[in-house]
């Protein structure tokens, strides 16, 4: 029963439901038949795993650890920026149509969801490079990610 008590307080400090001056009650009315040792105990063992449980929730949902936090990119060149286009991809649902921009203006390309895409540095830098041009783009109807690349499907 003490065992129930307890997780049900855990969950409800955790999820910020309940505060420790909450706990302390119901422990005190919950437990009067118990010893003031294990009452100690139970209060002690509900604050360490509500601190665990913060400490947890922080790092998971912390942006400069996450999966999603985003990179730094750097490029200098046109090439480079071209190189750094991620067109990674698992599954079509990972790929979507951006203008990456090239020295000829706007290029729609299928690319990773993610991916950076910087039209005012590819301007700046095919102009520094003394490139441009008038260029065709396909028109391109939707993604496929296609061995693990994503691929624009043309109309």
């Amino acid at each position: 029963m003490v065992w129930i008590i307890f997780k049900i307080l855990q969950l409800k400090y955790i999820c910020g439901i309940i505060n420790s001056d909450e706990i302390i009650s119901i422990a005190n009315n919950k437990t009067k038949n118990m010893n003031k040792k294990t009452i100690v105990y139970f209060i002690v063992a509900v604050v360490f795993l509500g601190l665990i449980g913060a400490v947890i929730y922080k790092k998971v949902h912390n942006p400069a650890t996450s999966a999603s936090a985003k990179k730094t990119v750097t490029y200098s060149t046109s090439a480079e920026y071209a190189a750094s286009i991620d067109y990674s991809c698992k599954k079509s649902s990972d790929c979507a149509i951006k203008d990456v921009h090239n020295c000829c203006g706007a290029y729609l390309q299928c690319v990773n969801n993610n991916a950076k895409v910087d039209p005012e540095f590819i301007e700046k830098a095919c102009a520094k490079e003394g490139i441009g041009s008038i260029c065709g783009a396909p028109a391109i109807s939707q993604c496929n990610c296609v061995n693990n690349k994503c691929e624009g499907v043309k109309k």
